[in-house]
């Protein structure tokens, strides 16, 4: 009887943090990051290609550390349309800035989503939080690939991608 009782002990004890420990992906890996910090960064071009897949994008979260693989990015973006010409900011300093890039893969409707909501970082890693949407109503039937382009200041920690649920 003892050791029965023991043992439930024991599994509450260790199931309980467990279940009710983190209620979200996100609260999860800010656990993961001893002192976290929030990283600012500037929007340089949220929306989607309407290319079809003609852009040769499968799916992408990047991060681009020179000019010359900024315009290659841009360049494939523009492959169909010319979606970099919205973008706010044409200029990167690469010496003190990089580029965080990710694209959804190609959806079948309109109204999808795909947004960087948070960039949390500790003295060893930075974590991408990405957050994708659904749409809520009725969408034009269109294939798209939403993307989400931003800008923050340059660092050589180790980069994590994570979904936010």
């Amino acid at each position: 009887m003892k050791k029965k009782y023991l043992f439930w002990s024991a599994l509450v004890i260790l199931v309980i943090p467990i279940l009710f420990g983190c209620s979200s992906q996100q609260e999860a890996v800010v656990a993961q990051i001893e002192t976290p910090e929030l990283v600012s960064f500037e929007q340089i071009g949220k929306g989607a290609l309407f290319g079809g897949g003609d852009e040769g994008f499968v799916e992408l979260q990047a991060i681009i550390r020179s000019q010359e693989d900024w315009s290659s990015l841009k360049l494939q973006m523009d492959a169909v349309n010319d979606v970099s010409a919205e973008f706010r900011d044409q200029d990167v300093d690469f010496n003190g800035e990089m580029i965080i890039v990710c694209i959804d893969k190609l959806r079948e409707s309109g109204g999808y989503e795909i947004s960087i909501v948070d960039i949390l970082e500790d003295e060893e890693k930075m974590v991408i939080i990405i957050e994708h949407v659904s749409p809520s109503e009725m969408a034009t039937s269109v294939l798209t690939q939403p993307f989400h382009v931003v800008k923050i200041t340059k660092s050589e920690k180790k980069i994590i991608f994570k979904e936010k649920e």
